[in-house]
């Protein structure tokens, strides 16, 4: 398609602002990575404020699915209530914390389920799990 596309990795830590003022001022998108651990932080808030001045358009990535004291629905709810209403997922995880083992595509419609005792990434495809189908929560209805 003949696009070129450059990656500007900022550090998250507050002691790096300038960093990543530095990489929002140059990019022309950005991809907010937050940990399913640790949520919303003063540097998280930092970096939306300062792509909101520079208007770029913007998503989140929740990161440490997998950890011990993942919670994707208090992430969810931290960057509902401390960045944007106006953030919807795209993707939710299947379990979390050792639990965690795959992700829905809310798009497709389609379940990755990963390969257990695989290190790569290697899932199936398949059909959403019943207890992900219906409802207005991004966690399963039991």
């Amino acid at each position: 398609m003949d696009a070129k596309l450059n990656l500007i990795d900022t550090p998250g830590y507050l002691d790096f602002t300038g960093e990543a003022l530095a990489g929002v001022y140059a990019a022309d998108g950005a991809v907010v990575v937050v940990s399913a651990t640790g949520g919303v932080e003063v540097g998280t808030e930092k970096v939306w404020d300062y792509s909101e001045k520079r208007e770029i358009p913007r998503l989140f990535f929740v990161s440490l699915m997998d950890k011990e004291h993942a919670d994707f629905e208090k992430v969810y709810t931290q960057i509902k209530e401390r960045l944007t209403p106006k953030v919807i997922p795209v993707e939710i995880p299947v379990g979390e914390g050792p639990e965690f083992h795959g992700i829905v595509n809310l798009f497709s419609k389609q379940c990755h389920l990963y390969k257990k005792g695989t290190k790569a990434g290697e899932y199936e495809e398949g059909d959403v799990p019943p207890e992900y189908r219906s409802g207005s929560s991004v966690t399963p209805k039991s």
